[in-house]
């Protein structure tokens, strides 16, 4: 039975028998193939053969075949040895990857954050390679940075362009309001849905049912006039707040705002011109918010910019379109220098409508109101007819001096005042009507007696302009009484309501 023998140089030789004397050779490399002694339970092997003679050397086996020579290094690269290959490919893939990840965190730690829109390479992603750093097996020493250093504060975003003065304009003209009375106008502009902010003074001597609301940027119908209700007055701040029914939209104010010296500000109004003869409907004027004072206990801002008569009661908006102050007064003997009412005081107003018996008690507020317009709208027709009376007076006695009748004296008063008298005249019946709809009851503290008095008071000057008769000297006496009885009426109701004609 044959049996396979092994050389030393890796070939297997079938030898069917081993006799005695014989050598079998590999026919390879020529050596002399010797069988392997037998182990227990193993395949069988070739018999031992027969020990050399005694005196007769052993050849020495020949050397195995030499390895072809490795190329030169310009020439092609070494092939390695199968299972050497696989554990440098395996090496080097391994150290590629640390190479890799080495740069992108040194590329991270360069500036302490990594740039928002590159990829993160995190060990574990790749697949077949098991993580052994970064985030998936370090999350805390991740997120602290490279090296352990702290992570990067989030970067804020940026703050909002400011608007140019074309854009503040385009976004908010339409919802600035032009407010007309009989006795002139003002500004005003939207700071809610159907609600217009101005200043008290700008309606202060109008009765509410005599006012007007326009929006001259506005398109079609929402141009007006709108009717308005009062739903909020504070005199001494200098605050009004109107409803009207608009779907015009609202200008936003600045919730938080804080003054900041120099801060750029923009003012849509419109001023008149001539005592009211021409309105330059919202007109745009720059200016800089310069200051902060008080005036009368009252806090201010202080501006440098071109406002005028007209423009009390709208808005002056920051650099974002946000109204952050009311307009409301200006330098009588300065040019430049105007002032608004913060919008925080704004607010504060909006904030405390609706509450009954308080300030925002929208009917107590109409009814004071409603007694304040007839004090101011009296107050005026007796000064005008005390002024015609002093006229009067003068008139007839130049006339005496040049030897002429006293009644000449009276045609050079009308003249001079004939225009103010009749203004009084168209205006005496709309306040008659109020000064009845208030009734004794309906105004405060009863003032409406002493509004009737001053009533009183008006209409016997009335009488004696519109009939002057008798001699220089019963009527010197007859005007001298009739404005006594006016000053002491208007006196009544000042006291009793706390107003006074400066308001």
């Amino acid at each position: 039975m044959p049996i396979n023998i092994r050389c030393r140089c890796g070939r297997c030789t079938p030898v069917e028998s081993v006799a005695s004397g014989t050598r079998p050779t590999c026919p390879a490399c020529g050596r002399v193939l010797v069988a392997a002694p037998r182990a227990p339970a193993t395949a069988p092997t070739a018999a031992p053969g027969p020990m050399p003679a005694a005196g007769r050397p052993t050849p020495p086996p020949p050397s195995p075949p030499p390895l072809p020579a490795a190329p030169s290094r310009e020439g092609k690269p070494r092939r390695l040895a199968p299972g050497r290959r696989g554990i440098l490919a395996a090496v080097g893939a391994v150290g590629g990857l640390a190479a890799l990840l080495a740069v992108v965190l040194m590329w991270r730690g360069s500036d302490g954050r990594e740039a928002a829109a590159a990829p993160r390479l995190v060990a574990g992603a790749v697949p077949g390679v098991p993580p052994s750093i970064g985030p998936a097996l370090e999350p805390a020493r991740a997120a602290a940075g490279p090296a352990g250093r702290p992570a990067a504060a989030p970067v804020a975003a940026p703050e909002a362009r400011p608007l140019s003065t074309r854009e503040i304009v385009e976004r908010t003209e339409a919802s600035v309001a032009l407010i007309k009375g009989k006795g002139g106008s003002g500004s005003g502009f939207l700071i809610g849905p159907g609600t217009v902010a101005t200043n008290s003074h700008v309606i202060r001597r109008e009765m509410i049912r005599n006012l007007e609301v326009y929006f001259p940027s506005a398109a079609g119908a929402d141009k007006g006039p709108h009717r308005a209700a009062l739903r909020y007055e504070d005199p001494r701040r200098d605050l009004a707040i109107l409803a009207i029914e608009s779907g015009l939209p609202a200008i936003p104010i600045a919730r938080s705002h804080r003054f900041a010296r120099g801060e750029d500000v923009t003012i849509i109004g419109s001023p008149g011109l001539g005592h009211g003869q021409l309105l330059l409907q919202n007109a745009v004027c720059k200016g800089v918010l310069s200051s902060e004072t008080d005036i009368d206990g009252m806090h201010y801002y202080q501006l440098s910019a071109a406002v005028n008569p007209g423009n009390s009661g709208g808005p002056a908006m920051n650099s974002a379109g946000e109204v952050i102050g009311i307009v409301t007064l200006k330098s009588s003997t300065e040019e430049a220098i105007g002032f608004c009412i913060p919008i925080g005081d704004v607010a504060a107003a909006l904030r405390g409508l609706g509450g009954p018996g308080g300030a925002g008690d929208e009917a107590a507020a109409a009814r004071k109101h409603g007694v304040a317009a007839v004090y101011h709208g009296l107050h005026r027709f007796c000064e005008v007819h005390a002024k015609a009376l002093n006229l009067y007076l003068q008139g007839m006695a130049d006339a005496m001096q040049q030897g002429r009748p006293a009644t000449d004296g009276f045609r050079a008063a009308r003249e001079a005042i004939g225009g103010d008298l009749r203004q009084v005249e168209e205006d005496a019946d709309d306040l008659k009507a109020e000064l009845d709809r208030l009734g004794g009851d309906a105004a405060p503290g009863g003032a409406g007696r002493a509004l009737r008095g001053l009533w009183d008071a008006y209409s016997d000057m009335k009488r004696l302009i519109d009939r002057p008769q008798g001699t220089f000297e019963g009527f010197r006496t007859r005007a001298f009484q009739a404005k006594d009885r006016f000053a002491r009426a208007s006196g009544s109701v000042e006291g009793e309501l706390g107003l006074s004609p400066d308001d």
